[in-house]
């Protein structure tokens, strides 16, 4: 990751720049669903445009009429999915919702559960962010619909917008 100064960051970003070495280096030796090659586009740069469009940066956003929790705006069937492979590797399990509102552990959950969907295997090519962006917003198959163009289209601004 490049060097960013904290002043360069929107409001949002700075507590999130805090925690960003810990997290990065945690999140290495967790255990995860594919192998190391295909998180590096699941970056904390992405991470971060994500918690901008999700929820503006605000860990205790609730949307979708009461479904979707955090600043990632994790559903059910998220942590539901992570947690079957989590305990086929003996990971323990998140719960629903309350660590959907931890801003280190909502990460975690995005990424494990873009290791099991986003992957080379699925897509028979390597995924991109884009594709990373789209599933998070429109389930395993959001790379496809039409609907994730336009949040792709925020996310993108908001890369943009992250140094």
């Amino acid at each position: 990751m490049p060097f960013v100064h904290r002043s360069d960051l929107k409001p949002y970003q700075r507590d999130d720049f805090e925690e960003t070495i810990a997290f990065e280096r945690w999140a290495e030796h967790m255990e995860t669903s594919e192998p190391p090659r295909e998180r590096n586009m699941i970056t904390l740069k992405l991470l971060t445009a994500l918690i901008a469009v999700e929820s503006s940066g605000n860990d205790s956003a609730l949307g979708d009429n009461g479904n979707s929790h955090g600043c990632l705006q994790i559903g059910w069937a998220v942590v539901a999915d992570v947690n079957k492979a989590r305990e086929r590797r003996g990971a323990p399990a998140f719960t629903f919702p309350k660590d959907a509102y931890d801003r280190t552990k909502a990460k975690v959950i995005c990424r494990e559960y873009l290791n099991i969907y986003c992957t080379e295997k699925r897509l028979g090519r390597k995924p991109t962010q884009e594709d990373a962006a789209r599933m998070w917003n429109g389930g395993p198959n959001g790379h496809k619909k039409i609907a994730t163009e336009k949040y792709w289209a925020k996310v993108q601004r908001e890369l943009s917008n992250i140094k």
